[in-house]
């Protein structure tokens, strides 16, 4: 089934990931467009946000492909303090339908060689 929005609760507001099937573009908006209420509603696996659950959003970026439309939007999450590891939740515009991806980071400490 292919999903046509999500809707990310972040507690204290409520984002909506929505596909522009027409252009293959996403759509971030805090109130579901007119055009989505009468989509049937597809629930995710609870299992898949379990590990970004209670977790601090620390970045969001939307990502522009190179014919410019926004296709893709990215979500950091914090793991806990003193954590060496992030978790990143990639929503991506294919085949007019949303794809939902977890990708689990673990940070490399990268030190500088002493200049001479």
């Amino acid at each position: 089934e292919v999903v046509s929005f999500v809707e990310l609760d972040f507690g204290s507001f409520v984002v909506f990931v929505c596909i522009d099937a027409e252009w293959d573009t996403l759509i971030c908006t805090r109130d579901l467009p007119q055009r989505y209420a009468m989509e049937s509603l597809v629930s995710l696996s609870s299992a898949f946000w379990t590990s970004v659950l209670g977790h601090t959003l620390s970045n969001a970026w939307l990502m522009t492909s190179d014919s410019r439309g926004t296709d893709a939007m990215q979500l950091r999450f914090r793991d806990p303090p003193n954590s060496d590891s992030m978790t990143l939740i990639q929503i991506e515009a294919v085949a007019s339908g949303l794809d939902i991806v977890e990708l689990t980071v673990h940070r490399e400490r990268k030190w500088a060689s002493p200049v001479d």
